[in-house]
């Protein structure tokens, strides 16, 4: 199935930039709107369907200033992360009910967090620093951190050039790895990953120049680590392309080993690996000259393999594709549901120039 056209969703909310939404199960949106006075309107969206007779206000006294950010990581349960006075609030949906904004979380932001999950029990939010760098903070259920706290202390993400110039999309490519892309210095998009302590620094991947922060979803059982991620162009559309954490794999460092058998002699080993004998003798140093004699159960070194990092990058042949000709006046947002290693649905969300919440969806 192709992209849907855009849809005018006639939520009766004039909204303020993309709203927040998350999917614990497929078929299902928790949807969250930041209203263009300040607040905060919650609804599900299941089977194409809005569920319920209304949108349901949960501002409850939080001046949301900026988009919200919100992750899944299992049924019924939503993490959801706002910005009031440039400082991160965290609240959950949980068995169909909201609790009230109990965490602060501090930090210092002027754009909206992004979150993501890699495993059960386990969420990580992310900012856009006034800095310009990209600092995390992760609740794992179980774990204690400094201090005693639930959370672990803010920590910068993506190595320490201030490359950062927009809110980050943040996705979970696989267990215990997240890709984030952001629009960099030049305006053009990034991307960095992380896997607990080890990150790396941010790249710049291409060279379209484009608005606001992107919108990037994936599953941590999804083909090679496909991310589909989307941009808001210079012309104002809707655009897609297709990146992969994982297009080829890595190989750790290692040996190649031959155990000796009876009847084995240098010639017959460099043709069953085909090598060189030059190079056998060359890597076996225990071999005499000058009859290179190979007693049985001998371990020749045939090769040694230096390692090979995992290469990510974008779908070979791949190149940005315009969803609609209707423009649209925000960042986006999105939503996937994965089955194993099946891509089933994609959700893209956005404000047009009136205000009014606007919808596409591939399936």
């Amino acid at each position: 199935m192709a992209w849907s056209n855009w849809k005018t969703e006639n939520i009766g909310i004039k909204v303020a930039g993309a709203p927040a939404v998350s999917s614990w199960k497929e078929g299902r949106l928790e949807v969250i709107v930041r209203s263009t006075d300040n607040r905060l309107y919650y609804r599900a969206y299941e089977n194409d369907i809005w569920q319920g007779a209304n949108w349901k206000e949960i501002t409850d006294g939080r001046n949301v200033e900026v988009s919200l950010g919100a992750a899944s990581w299992g049924p019924l349960r939503v993490d959801l992360f706002a910005v009031s006075n440039k400082e991160v609030y965290h609240r959950l949906w949980q068995n169909l009910t909201w609790n009230p904004w109990a965490e602060y979380l501090d930090g210092v932001t002027n754009d909206a967090p992004a979150a993501a999950s890699w495993k059960v029990e386990r969420v990580d939010v992310l900012v856009h620093t006034t800095d310009n760098f990209m600092s995390r903070r992760y609740w794992e259920a179980g774990k204690t951190f400094e201090t005693g706290q639930a959370w672990k202390n803010w920590e910068n993400i993506g190595g320490q050039s201030k490359n950062l110039m927009s809110a980050p999309a943040a996705a979970a490519t696989g267990p215990n790895q997240i890709d984030c892309f952001g629009r960099g210095s030049t305006g053009h998009l990034i991307h960095t990953w992380y896997q607990d302590d080890r990150q790396v620094a941010w790249e710049e991947i291409d060279t379209l120049a484009i608005k606001d922060a992107p919108a990037a979803v994936s599953g941590r059982t999804a083909d090679r680590g496909r991310v589909d991620v989307f941009v808001r162009g210079p012309d104002d559309l809707l655009k897609h392309r297709i990146y992969y954490a994982r297009l080829q794999a890595g190989q750790p460092a290692g040996d190649t080993i031959h155990t000796a058998v009876a009847g084995d002699d240098l010639l017959k080993i460099a043709g069953q690996y085909n090598v060189s004998q030059e190079s056998l003798k060359a890597l076996n140093p225990q071999l005499r000259p000058p009859d290179y004699v190979v007693h049985v159960a001998d371990r020749i070194l045939i090769a040694h393999h230096e390692a090979v990092p995992p290469l990510s990058g974008w779908a070979p042949g791949g190149s940005w594709e315009d969803l609609s000709t209707n423009k649209i006046a925000s960042a986006p947002s999105a939503a996937v549901w994965w089955s194993a290693n099946v891509l089933k649905r994609i959700d893209v969300f956005a404000q047009d120039a009136n205000n009014n919440l606007i919808h596409t969806w591939w399936k």
